[in-house]
C-alpha cells in the first residue's frame, strides 16, 4: 500500500494549478513521517474559506489553510481519509505576489504546512514555528530536487 493518497480538487477558477506536485509533495511528506493516510487538499475562494474559519475557528476573516484532522476517530479502523486541507487561492496569491516568488510555490509551500498539521505538528512557541517550517523547507528540497 502506498504511504499517502492525495486528491487535490480545485474548486476555483484558478489555472493552472500544480495539483500533480501537491499530490507528489503529500507523498514524499507522508513517508518521510513515516506515515499511512490519504487527504483531500481542496482550493478554495475567500469567501467559503472565511466561512469555514468562522465556523470553526470562530475567526470572521479569511486564511491561507486550514486543516483537519480525522485521526480523532474512537473506532478500531483506520480512517480512510486522514484529513483535509483547505488551502485559499487567492490567499496564496497575495501572499506569493509579496513574497516575490510563483503561485504554484506558495500552494507547495502552504500544502506542506496543512499535512504537518495533519500529522500532528503545531507552531505555538517560536521554537515549534521553527521546527515546523524546518520540516516543511527539507520537504520542499525534496519535491525540487526530484524535478
Amino acid at each position: 500500500m502506498k504511504r499517502a493518497i492525495a486528491t487535490v480538487i480545485n474548486a476555483t477558477r484558478t489555472k493552472p494549478i500544480p495539483t500533480k506536485r501537491i499530490a507528489r509533495l503529500s507523498g514524499i511528506i507522508f513517508s518521510g513521517e513515516k506515515k499511512r493516510g490519504s487527504v483531500n487538499i481542496v482550493l478554495i475562494g475567500d469567501t467559503r474559506m472565511k466561512t469555514l474559519n468562522s465556523k470553526y475557528r470562530g475567526i470572521n476573516k479569511t486564511t491561507d489553510v486550514l486543516s483537519f484532522s480525522f485521526d480523532d476517530d474512537e473506532s478500531d479502523q483506520p480512517p480512510s481519509v486522514t484529513g483535509e486541507i483547505y488551502i485559499s487561492v487567492p490567499q496564496a496569491a497575495k501572499q506569493a505576489r509579496n513574497a516575490g516568488h510563483e503561485l504554484a510555490d506558495e500552494l507547495l509551500f502552504l500544502t506542506s504546512h496543512g499535512i504537518l498539521h495533519i500529522l500532528g505538528y503545531t507552531h505555538e512557541t517560536a521554537c515549534k514555528f521553527n521546527a515546523m517550517i524546518d520540516k516543511q523547507t527539507h520537504y520542499l528540497n525534496m519535491l525540487y530536487g526530484e524535478s
